[in-house]
């Protein structure tokens, strides 16, 4: 499959309201097959989606840093007792959502390094589904990453950067395979993120035993 399928992927987006509000879109012939061809490399390059799995997880992870200090603080001029479990729900929520965009990003990095990412002019992996990513790769999961996996979806799509789900339906329960019901707008954020470091360091290992696409075994 050449790349240039790609193109009618990429033109829709140029030619959406938001790159036309900011720059009244770009005209058809002004986008070349070079650039189609560059950005189709760029989504099968696993490593800059690695790159950006890292980035995402940095970035939570600093943002929990930061909060922590400040609950110290705050706890230090208030004379408050100890509260190990407190985190800001407003700094917990963004938080949730970076780890959910890094573990996103991780699994289409796995993804792109055992599979074409493409099928004709369709994009397979244009989602956030990032549990029925793993599932399509025949990764093992727990019930409670899989658990963990449909809720961060929730706060990637919604939860982490509005007030409520764009449809009431976004705050209906999911159900898994076991019949469990998955609340998506709910998170035991430190709770989470012990599953989370296991099963986000678990798949990142998974990088190293392939080598274009061949295992290293």
């Amino acid at each position: 499959m050449h790349p240039r399928n790609f193109e009618g992927v990429l033109l829709g987006a140029c030619y959406s309201e938001e790159l036309v509000g900011f720059g009244g879109g770009l005209d058809q012939d002004s986008l070349s097959g070079e650039m189609v061809d560059a950005h189709a490399a760029l989504i099968r390059d696993w490593t800059e989606w690695e790159r950006k799995a890292s980035a995402l997880r940095r970035a939570a992870l600093v943002l929990h840093e930061q909060a922590t200090r400040d609950w110290q603080s705050s706890r230090r001029s208030l004379a408050m007792e100890d509260s190990s479990g407190f985190e800001d729900v407003n700094i917990a929520a963004p938080r949730t959502m970076l780890n959910g965009m890094a573990i996103e990003a991780l699994a289409k990095a796995l993804w792109v390094q055992r599979r074409d990412p493409f099928d004709g002019s369709h994009y397979l992996i244009g989602h956030h589904r990032t549990l029925d990513i793993l599932h399509d790769l025949e990764e093992f999961l727990y019930e409670e990453e899989e658990e963990l996996l449909l809720r961060l979806e929730s706060y990637v799509v919604w939860a982490g950067k509005y007030p409520t789900g764009m449809r009431p339906k976004d705050h209906l329960p999911k159900v898994l395979g076991s019949g469990l019901k998955v609340y998506p707008a709910y998170s035991s954020h430190n709770l989470d993120e012990d599953t989370f470091r296991i099963l986000y360091d678990r798949l990142y290992r998974k990088l190293g035993e392939f080598d274009g696409g061949r295992s290293k075994g």
